[in-house]
């Protein structure tokens, strides 16, 4: 599970522009991990039934597996009042890819706002971080067969929703991310 830690006051639709972007990330990430998860059990036999004399069955059983796999992103709680959280599940390794989003942002923001002088060069960081990240989305599509049109797609849409969400977390309303995990002992006092 996911937690991130929201503050401030928020409007009805900063809520809705921050859920619509994460699940957003969410989806892109999701598209990528089931061609790469689809790619692994086709390598597989034990997984592909060949004798199989119903191919709309064995297409129904891998349906499921990447369902139950890569589950759609859910909102399990929310705290409205400041400071607040909203908790979600889904897909692990995408919550993860979530969370180092979000963290990367607010600690680059945090950086920035310590002094003006290192904004410049905080800039300069996060053009080399995009330009990474851009990188290795990349790759990781190449990997997974998706073709260069796909791959602009998914990151168009990836690049649209971040746009939409990096306001909220530069202005302080969201945060940070975390495994909600660690936060199992303090969720009793909530």
């Amino acid at each position: 599970m996911l937690r991130v830690f929201i503050n401030g006051e928020w409007s009805a639709n900063d809520f809705v522009v921050a859920l619509h972007s994460i699940d957003r990330i969410y989806d892109v990430y999701r598209e990528i991990y089931r061609r790469e998860f689809l790619q692994e059990i086709l390598l597989r036999e034990e997984h592909f039934d060949l004798s199989s004399t119903d191919p709309n069955q064995e297409a129904e059983r891998i349906s499921g597996m990447l369902m139950e796999a890569f589950p759609p992103l859910m909102v399990k709680r929310m705290a409205y009042a400041s400071p607040g959280i909203q908790d979600l599940t889904g897909a692990g390794k995408i919550l993860e890819q979530l969370r180092l989003i979000i963290t990367d942002w607010r600690n680059r923001g945090s950086a920035s706002r310590v002094a003006k002088a290192e904004a410049s060069l905080a800039e300069a960081k996060v053009v080399k971080a995009r330009i990474k990240n851009m990188s290795e989305f990349f790759r990781v599509c190449r990997e997974n067969g998706f073709s260069d049109l796909e791959t602009k797609r998914l990151w168009a849409e990836m690049s649209d929703a971040q746009s939409a969400l990096l306001p909220l977390v530069e202005s302080g309303k969201i945060e940070g991310a975390a495994d909600e995990r660690k936060f199992i002992a303090h969720s009793s006092d909530e």
